[in-house]
């Protein structure tokens, strides 16, 4: 209604957005939006990335800088994805994860890869997902339970265990640890230590209070245990939001150089 950008901001040059919507793995519909280069060659194939995945919410409205940074400067076709649990698709959809996180929406996680596969422009051998938190959650959960969807991943400030998490949060989707342990285990990173087949980059503020680093450093001790290889990278003066003046764009911009190095590779 209103035009109140500065004329810096009128000098950006945005991507294309588009809605877009695909089944999920029980028929539900799956919305999000596509971002592209205007003008992107559609005769090539390029690299894609699923961005900043999470729960809750509207996750599609958080989209914003780092998706038009990918989708303008490094040629990458970026879908931002409405998962399970969302707001707005209803109360079966919304609490549709009870004792299902990081299965159904890692489920819908790679359907949202299948759809981005059968686009004519994107190379489907070169997926990447990325996600904050519980989007870090559902990125470790996607690379160990499903090797070989996603050719590489970045899970920031990650729960891996959700034994060790907020009692309040976990008893109201999974249980009680007491009584509930299977889908606990079930739900967790930790247990699936040993699936790593592509490329992961764990990253974690080391003061981090609401997830604490402790299970970014258990997950990987459980990967060393299992053989597995994979890339870390420990912020030590950080929370959770690794928000200090200088890791903050530190971090956004090792997460986009991390996959942009993985997906770009022949």
């Amino acid at each position: 209604m209103t035009v109140s950008q500065t004329a810096e901001f009128s000098k950006l040059k945005m991507a294309d957005v588009k809605p877009i919507s695909f089944s999920g793995p029980d028929g539900s519909t799956i919305y999000g939006l596509m971002y592209t280069k205007p003008g992107l060659d559609m005769t090539k194939k390029h690299p894609a990335l699923i961005s900043n995945v999470y729960a809750d919410s509207g996750k599609a409205a958080w989209a914003g800088g780092m998706e038009h940074y990918a989708a303008m400067n490094l040629d990458m076709v970026v879908l931002s994805v409405d998962f399970r649990s969302s707001w707005g698709q209803g109360g079966d959809f919304n609490s549709g994860y009870y004792r299902q996180m990081g299965i159904i929406d890692v489920d819908e996680a790679v359907a949202a890869k299948k759809f981005l596969a059968s686009q004519p422009f994107v190379r489907g051998d070169r997926v990447g997902i990325w996600g904050w938190s519980y989007g870090g959650f559902l990125t470790c959960m996607s690379l160990l339970t499903k090797p070989g969807e996603f050719y590489a991943g970045v899970a920031v400030a990650s729960v891996t265990d959700w034994k060790s998490y907020n009692e309040w949060y976990t008893r109201r989707r999974l249980g009680l640890v007491g009584t509930d342990k299977e889908w606990f285990d079930k739900c967790s990173p930790i247990s699936y230590a040993g699936g790593l087949k592509d490329n992961l980059l764990l990253v974690h503020g080391m003061l981090d209070d609401n997830v604490l680093y402790q299970d970014t450093a258990r997950l990987m001790q459980r990967m060393i245990d299992a053989g597995v290889y994979f890339d870390t990278l420990a912020y030590p003066r950080d929370d959770h939001s690794i928000g200090k003046e200088t890791s903050r764009p530190h971090v956004m911009a090792s997460v986009l150089r991390y996959l942009y190095q993985k997906l770009s590779t022949p």
